[in-house]
Parts: structure tokens; sequence; C-alpha cells
């Protein structure tokens, strides 16, 4: 329970038509957030919490640890470069192309099946798209329909033996099963 009143206080969900709850994960043996809709753009979790809020944070890699439920999926990252200009970065599994604008870059997400991490260097992203410096993170918004398990922000990218078990994707030494898959953006 002390998971939910942390996350009641930092996210807010909208539901309409989908699902938002925690559940007992038995692969990771661990609390996971369940996010399902039919359609993505009913069912989705926020933070912060206030629209006109800031995360504020300014560690350039993201790195997110979420169950693909071969189901559509779409997050989005919203960053403020050193202009003090608003850009998003939109990822999912159901478009195949590339799209940019001055504000917003749309990519595809191929995920594996099961678990994976997804590791983003906000920092090479913001530069190599918009030609502008990464400030900072402003928002992250993820739709329907996955399991996410841990999303977190760091300086660099770390070896998974230096993370604790929390924050790993192989759960070989956690459940005994074979190695799960990494993604990275970087």
């Amino acid at each position: 329970m002390k998971v939910q009143r942390i996350c009641a206080k930092i996210i807010r969900n909208c539901t309409r038509h989908g699902d938002v709850r925690f559940i007992q994960d038995e692969e990771t043996k661990s609390k996971v957030l369940l996010i399902t809709a039919i359609n993505v753009a009913t069912c989705y979790i926020t933070t912060p919490k206030s629209p006109t809020g800031s995360l504020g944070i300014r560690l350039p890699i993201f790195v997110m640890i979420i169950e693909n439920l071969n189901q559509y999926l779409s997050f989005v990252i919203t960053i403020l470069d050193d202009m003090n200009i608003r850009r998003r970065f939109r990822f999912c599994n159901y478009v195949k192309d590339s799209k940019i604008d001055i504000y917003s870059y749309s990519a595809p997400l191929c995920l594996n099946r099961d678990w994976n991490q997804l590791i983003f260097d906000l920092e090479k992203f913001t530069e190599n798209v918009f030609q502008t410096k990464y400030f900072q993170t402003i928002r992250i918004q993820i739709h329907a329909n996955c399991k996410l398990r841990r999303i977190y922000f760091c300086d660099k990218v770390y070896d998974d033996n230096s993370l604790p078990k929390e924050y790993r994707v192989n759960f070989a030494k956690i459940v005994g099963q074979k190695t799960k898959n990494i993604i990275k953006w970087i």
C-alpha cells in the first residue's frame, strides 16, 4: 500500500474505458503498475500531477522497465531545451515511420516479448533531432498497454551488475529464468 500512496501523490491517471492498478507480477515477484485499455488515448498516467508542473529532472538518461503486452502502447517525454522551448519525444509501437516537426519527434517503438529495459539518452536525442541542448525533463506520460516496473533517470548508463536488483531487467538472478532484452536508444 505504501507504493500506491506515494504514486497517488505524484502521478495523475486518466482512465476512460481503461484500467490503471497495481498488481503482483509473478515473473518479477514484485508490484508493477498495469495500464490497459482498448484505446491508448483514453488511458494513461502522467507525472507531475499538475498540468502546469515540472519534474525539473536534469539527468539525461531515461530508463524504463516495462513488459510488452503485445497490444498498442505509447509514451511521451516532454523536455525543456537550452532555448527554453518545450519539446516532445513520442514513442509508440503502432507507427512505422519517424516524424519530426519543430516541437516534437515521433518514432516507432519495437519491443521484445515480455520484459524490456528502454534506455534513452535525452541529451543526444535533443541534439540530434532538434539541434539544441537538453536542459531538463518536464513531464512523462505513459499510455496503455503495458506493465510498468520502474522508471528512473541517471547521469550515465550503468552496468546491470552495479544496479540494485529492483532496477534490473535481468530477472534470471531473481527468478531463475533466461535473460530479458535491453533496448538502447543512445
